[in-house]
Order: structure tokens, then C-alpha cells, then sequence
């Protein structure tokens, strides 16, 4: 079955429209599931086999199956507010249930589902509300983890958010069995961090996935990114299991 969209809708548009329709002006109004049932979305909380989540229409109404066992956790929030973007933005996508839980093979697929991510960033970490926290300095990780636990999202989203819109320097790069696997960077970082790049073996980033530590951080100062003489990068990094290391990177400007 075909995947056109009917009509476009900007997703940074329609989060921002949702904010100001329901008066979502600090972190602790958002009650995401609340807000899709008023966009007539309705999570059921169910298992939901390989996937996180799962959309199901019927008419205009959207059934959005969320793993019960993920209830109450940012990842589920996430996944709330990635199948509501799903029901506003692609009501002309056909079988958007059948996008979920198999691998994507058109292109098209891709956009959609890209699209309900920068749905989903923007209404639960608007950027207008993120980027007085951006401005802090140093741009540490504890400042990441903070706004983590104020948005209510994963280190992942909030380090990717922040990233993306501080005008300080740093970056964020997730990497599995020692390849970066993204690499989100502020326009101000001059560090090396690219994705496909294979981890410098001197970095924190290595050292995290050779020990395997799941809890705790590993902090350097050196070249190990890229900087050679010409700055000093601060790691932080850490082990989050499978092979996958989340590492934090900031340095003057």
C-alpha cells in the first residue's frame, strides 16, 4: 500500500501549535498522555511485541499501544508523544500501524518516522524553554542530566536537544562496539566527532566500553577528540550496555 502524506504538516510547527492552543508554558504542564486524548489519541497500555509503541486508527480516533512494562518512564512519554505526531502529521500515511515493529524499506518511511521524532523533541523539550539552560556555562553533563529529569526525557533526548541549540561548544556522541553510531555537535565545537568514526583508543569513550562499566563516569582532559594542542576537550563518558557508550564533550570556546 502507498505512503503519500495528504497534506504537509510542519512538525515543529505542530508541537509549537499544541503548546499554545493547551497554554504549555513551563515543563510541568505537559501531561503528554492527557494532552493526546484531547487530539483524540488514546493510549492503551499493552505489550506491544518487538516494538515500543503502536498506533491503530479508526476514523479520526488513534489508539496509541504503549509497553505496559514502560509505564511511567521517560521512554514511554517519548513514545507517547512520537505516535501522537504520528496522528496529527500522517493521517494520509496508510498502515502507519505496519511502519512499527518491522525494518523500513522505502524512503518514505524514514521521513515519517523522522518527523514524529522532531514532533516529539519539540513538544516535550520546546526549545524555547531549553535554550535559557543552553546559555549556562560550563556546558557540563550534570547540566544535561538536570534538564533531563526537568523535561522528563532520556539523557539521550535531552543531550541530542541540547546539543543542537547551545551556542556553547559541545557535543554529544553515541557510539556502539566502539563505532560512532551518531554524533550531534553545536556549531561552536571543534572537536573531531563524526559518525561511522571508530573510537580513539585513547579515549574515556573506549575505556568505558573495554570495562563495561554500567554505572558511574569516566572523565578526561586530552586530544583524544581531535583537539590536539589547540583545545581541550572534556569527556565524560559511560557505558549504558550492548556495546553502547554515551559521551559527553565540551571545551572552551
Amino acid at each position: 500500500m502507498g505512503t503519500e502524506v495528504v497534506e504537509k504538516v510542519d512538525p515543529i510547527v505542530a508541537a509549537q501549535s499544541l503548546h499554545a492552543r493547551f497554554g504549555i508554558v513551563a515543563p510541568e504542564d505537559l501531561d503528554v498522555e492527557r494532552l493526546a486524548a484531547a487530539c483524540g489519541a488514546f493510549v492503551v497500555w499493552r505489550e506491544t511485541g518487538s516494538a515500543d509503541a503502536r498506533v491503530v486508527r479508526a476514523a479520526d480516533v488513534a489508539y496509541l499501544a504503549i509497553a505496559a512494562s514502560a509505564r511511567g518512564t521517560s521512554r514511554a512519554r517519548f513514545s507517547i508523544a512520537h505516535e501522537l505526531g504520528h496522528h496529527l502529521l500522517h493521517r494520509g500515511v496508510d498502515a502507519i500501524e505496519r511502519i512499527h515493529g518491522r525494518p523500513r524499506t522505502r524512503g518514505r518511511e524514514f521521513t515519517v518516522e523522522r518527523e514524529a521524532d522532531r514532533f516529539a523533541t519539540e513538544l516535550l523539550v520546546p526549545e524555547a524553554m531549553l535554550l535559557a539552560r543552553c546559555r549556562l556555562q560550563p556546558p557540563t553533563l550534570q547540566r544535561v542530566e538536570e534538564a533531563a529529569r526537568v523535561f522528563e526525557v532520556s539523557l539521550t533526548v535531552a543531550a541530542r536537544r541540547w546539543a543542537e541549540l547551545a551556542d556553547a561548544a559541545c557535543a554529544f556522541v553515541e557510539s556502539k562496539d566502539g563505532i560512532i553510531t551518531k554524533a550531534t555537535r553545536s556549531r561552536a565545537f571543534r572537536g573531531i566527532a563524526v559518525q561511522r568514526r571508530r573510537l580513539e583508543s585513547r579515549s574515556m569513550a573506549m575505556e568505558a566500553l573495554r570495562r563495561g562499566v554500567l554505572a558511574g563516569r569516566l572523565l578526561a582532559l586530552g586530544d583524544a577528540w581531535g583537539s590536539s594542542a589547540q583545545v581541550a576537550v572534556v569527556e565524560e563518558s559511560m557505558a549504558i550496555g550492548s556495546g553502547r557508550v554515551l559521551t559527553w564533550l565540551w571545551h572552551d570556546g
